[in-house]
């Protein structure tokens, strides 16, 4: 095994803190390694066979712990740096998120804040599944009047299928 599959296939909750995946993963390379699966998936399906034909169907996101229905995937949009991004909050962990310009069967958690945020001119607050109050992501509202879109959504890619 190369040294890349090795640091690929690393656990990032087995990662120093000071240490994030952002310095090993290719700006190109998708994160497959990354998402959670589903109970029984296999590592040797591709993302796409484990995605399972009934969100295909639907044309709808799911939560990935209790199949709520989150989102319909036409409203996946690109804020400017494309629709899947990969940030890293302040504690050094990576997130890769899909940013919705709507979304459906959230609840929310905390008080809205600008502080650290991803997206210049928005405040965030988490947002989680109505149902299960699995963490989904986050809910980007503009800070200013003008801000376009006035509101959006960035779901963890692990959360949903």
């Amino acid at each position: 095994m190369s040294i890349w599959k090795a640091r690929r296939r690393a656990d990032p909750r087995q990662l120093p803190p000071a240490l994030t995946f952002a310095g090993l993963v290719p700006r190109n390379e998708t994160l497959w390694c990354l998402k959670r699966d589903r109970p029984g998936d296999s590592e040797d399906r591709s993302p796409d066979e484990r995605l399972g034909p009934n969100a295909r169907d639907k044309d709808v996101y799911l939560c990935v712990a209790c199949d709520l229905e989150i989102a319909d995937r036409d409203a996946v949009f690109d804020p400017g740096a494309g629709p899947l991004q990969l940030h890293v909050n302040p504690h050094g962990y990576l997130h890769e998120i899909v940013t919705l310009s709507a979304a459906r069967n959230l609840a929310y958690r905390g008080e809205e804040t600008a502080e650290f945020t991803w997206f210049q001119g928005y405040a965030w607050r988490i947002a989680v599944c109505s149902r299960c109050s699995e963490h989904l992501g986050w809910r980007f509202t503009a800070v200013a009047a003008d801000g376009s879109p006035a509101m959006f959504y960035g779901l963890l890619r692990k959360a949903i299928y």
